[in-house]
């Protein structure tokens, strides 16, 4: 399972790695991948039994079949996601109140609409089938995870240790051509595909690194889409890594990232992580899970020069905010 971990939990098992490399150094032993992963599991578990965050799912219920039809559904919904808030059931001019001045983490309905208020609706039978609920199960797993990952990343704010103690910048980790930026691209697999091309030109990786990354969403989800919109795809090191390396893929119309659980995603970082005394996986997701530089992302005269000067710095509100 070492690659599935490290695929499914990219950002403990990257936090769980540096610390066993403090311990190695300390204590002269040394761990593999295969027992760091096994430890990075209980240290996801232990962090999200000790969190004092609450990182149940909201889920709404919208349905228009009838109130006997609607309270069904609801309490089929109860039963079998009891780790879930379920609202409603709620009509669909009850919910576009709701949402005005509440936020929810997924939809369900039993009517064929593919979004309400910009909130993207899963649409189920009133009967509630079993792959329905396999389903949604599925989406509210990986909705519990990045609640998860984003207090985690809060949690842990501080600069991580670049070893010369500034923070670290774009620039730091990949070079200009190493950085794309595209109007859309037709589907996730071909975003992949351009995001790794810098880095098999350069001899960096190899093709079948690249085939093992859409592999990996294809067979395990979208757990790779740590923040908003971005996703941080990468295979195990032995699947084709010549040299630590990353690139980036801008993409200014998001695509539908993956075939299950789909995200939009509008960012794909390509990881390469060879060496296993220091990588700088973590210094990537404090940068892109900056609100100031989700905002550069997202402007429409984003440049290679303005991506490359985003740090991992503090963010610092003011008052007012």
């Amino acid at each position: 399972m070492t690659s599935q971990i490290q695929i499914s939990i990219p950002l403990i098992y990257e936090y769980t790695r540096q610390q066993l490399v403090n311990c190695e150094k300390k204590y002269d032993v040394t761990f593999d991948e295969n027992e760091t992963a096994y430890i990075s599991m209980y240290v996801a578990s232990a962090y999200e039994s000790s969190s004092k965050m609450d990182h149940r799912v909201q889920i709404m219920v919208v349905c228009s079949f009838g109130t006997a039809t609607s309270a069904i559904l609801a309490a089929r919904l109860r039963q079998v996601m009891p780790d879930c808030s379920i609202i409603g059931p709620c009509s669909k001019e009850e919910a576009v109140r709701y949402l005005q001045d509440h936020a929810v983490d997924m939809i369900i309905s039993t009517d064929n609409e593919s979004s309400l208020e910009g909130h993207p609706v899963v649409t189920v039978s009133p009967l509630l089938y079993h792959d329905n609920v396999d389903s949604i199960r599925s989406q509210a797993y990986q909705i519990a995870y990045e609640k998860m990952c984003n207090d985690f990343l809060s949690s842990y704010r501080n600069i991580p240790d670049t070893g010369s103690g500034k923070p670290a910048r774009i620039s730091d980790l990949m070079q200009e051509d190493e950085i794309q930026i595209l109007d859309e691209c037709s589907s996730w697999e071909k975003a992949i595909q351009i995001a790794a091309q810098p880095l098999l030109k350069k001899g960096k990786l190899e093709q079948r690194y690249v085939n093992r990354m859409i592999e990996a969403v294809a067979q395990l989800g979208t757990y790779m889409v740590i923040v908003p919109e971005t996703a941080f795809v990468h295979a195990g090191t032995q699947d084709g890594i010549r040299e630590e390396c990353y690139a980036l893929l801008v993409l200014k119309k998001p695509v539908i990232f993956g075939d299950r659980d789909c995200k939009r995603v509008s960012s794909i970082v390509v990881t390469g992580i060879k060496n296993r005394e220091k990588s700088s996986l973590l210094d990537l997701v404090y940068i892109f899970s900056k609100e100031s530089n989700r905002r550069l992302l997202h402007a429409k005269d984003v440049s290679k020069e303005i991506i490359l000067n985003m740090d991992n710095r503090k963010e610092i509100h003011s008052e007012s905010d």
